[in-house]
């Protein structure tokens, strides 16, 4: 983890043109304008973060319309009620605008309404942009958790605001080595239910994520134990307890299947030690 986020490290990620092109906004706007949530996350991971989340304090649909009319970009409003929308340049490369939440005035305030610590983060690029060092805003203890690796809930009413944040959770714990804290997984298992409000679209995604991983079945298991994954894939509630014939099976058809989901990792992870003849093609294929 890195202690702190420099100047350096954030204009590495957005092009000179790009830069140019944001301050002059910022400028003639007169707007504030904050580098966010998993971006800040994952500078301070040491990860390079493969778009731009960035937050300002109003009409940030308008603020992307108008960078991505100046580029020849691509500008897709995500959700007209929250001002969210996102700039796709010509070169593939993104960025996630969003305004303040729930009338909000300050970054401070927006920070405890996000879903978890360690996305409650922010950097104001505005004074990066204008030659200042980055001061991390933090009101959450974010920094703490992502050194504890811990996935904590800003407040108490995070899954009933989204519920596929509950997803989102084992999907950050399976994709960065983290773990729910006590009260996050029991505000999963109050809240569970709740998870058919989100369209099937975004779940999918989240658990295209954790299939992705190194870590599914540990996840699988973990959400098995909160209540979240027989109210994600009810299919799978349906083997529980059914028992298979005695010579060849040992688990009843529930956990034969998530056993499976197990050595399948332990497979993609090491083909070469039960095929070691075609442990290169095999490793392309799985990739």
């Amino acid at each position: 983890m890195q202690k702190t986020v420099t100047r350096s490290a954030i204009l590495e990620l957005i092009p000179t043109p790009l830069q140019a092109a944001l301050d002059a906004l910022l400028h003639e706007r007169g707007t504030a304008l904050f580098l966010v949530g998993g971006t800040v996350r994952d500078l301070l991971l040491g990860r390079r973060p493969k778009d731009l989340d960035l937050c300002l304090p109003s009409q940030a649909t308008g603020f992307a319309r108008e960078l991505a009319r100046r580029f020849g970009g691509t500008c897709v409003c995500l959700d007209a009620e929250e001002d969210v929308a996102r700039v796709v340049l010509p070169d593939g490369f993104a960025l996630d605008f969003a305004a303040f939440r729930e009338k909000t005035v300050a970054i401070e305030e927006d920070l405890p309404l996000r879903d978890f610590t360690i996305n409650a983060l922010a950097l104001d690029l505005g004074a990066v942009l204008t030659g200042r060092e980055p001061l991390l805003l933090d009101p959450c203890g974010g920094a703490a958790d992502i050194k504890s690796r811990l996935i904590r809930l800003t407040h108490d009413h995070a899954f009933v605001v989204d519920p596929l944040r509950m997803v989102r959770a084992y999907r950050l714990a399976a994709t960065l080595d983290c773990s729910l804290d006590a009260t996050t997984r029991q505000a999963v298992r109050c809240d569970f239910r709740l998870i058919v409000r989100s369209a099937g679209e975004r779940i999918a995604l989240e658990l295209d994520a954790i299939m992705a991983s190194s870590a599914a079945h540990e996840v699988f298991q973990q959400m098995r134990a909160d209540d979240l994954l027989f109210a994600l894939i009810p299919e799978l509630a349906l083997g529980k307890d059914v028992t298979q014939p005695k010579d060849f099976h040992h688990l009843d058809v529930l956990d034969h299947n998530l056993e499976t989901l197990k050595q399948a990792e332990w497979l993609a992870a090491r083909p070469e030690a039960l095929f070691p003849d075609c442990a290169a093609p095999l490793c392309l294929w799985l990739s």
